[in-house]
């Protein structure tokens, strides 16, 4: 997914809009810590990305920034977003409908439905879709 992010992010700049990165403290799962490509939040142990579901990151991220106007992510960071009301743009792997069950119960959320364990570069045309249907 991170390649669908980047592109989001850069696409998201282009139209104007800002996006942020802070710094932290936490470390989560094995004694992970959260970092960022570019302007993407992520879990990594300096050679690997990690999967996570857990909102901890993304709870220490909006505890130190305040509530953004927008927030696109997946599993545990949508979460942590959806929980304290922030506007949010979710991945919604197809196999988890945790995500789907919030928006249907009147979250402020726009599930985007995706496997999110394919190659990398196949999440491009996803990109391109949501360019030309914008």
């Amino acid at each position: 997914m991170l390649v669908y992010y980047l592109g989001l992010a850069r696409w998201i700049e282009d139209l104007g809009g800002e996006t942020i990165t802070v710094a932290t403290q936490g470390r989560y799962g094995q004694d992970v810590p959260l970092d960022w490509v570019g302007t993407i939040a992520v879990l990594g142990d300096g050679a690997s990305l990690l999967h996570t579901h857990s909102p901890a990151p993304m709870q220490e991220v909006l505890a130190r920034v305040g509530a953004p106007d927008l927030v696109a992510a997946n599993h545990g960071f949508a979460g942590a977003a959806v929980a304290v009301g922030v506007p949010t743009v979710a991945i919604m792997d197809t196999n988890d409908p945790a995500l789907a069950v919030a928006a249907r119960r009147g979250a402020d959320l726009t599930v985007v439905p995706m496997d999110d364990n394919r190659a990398q570069n196949s999440y491009l045309a996803a990109l391109e879709v949501l360019k030309t249907e914008a």
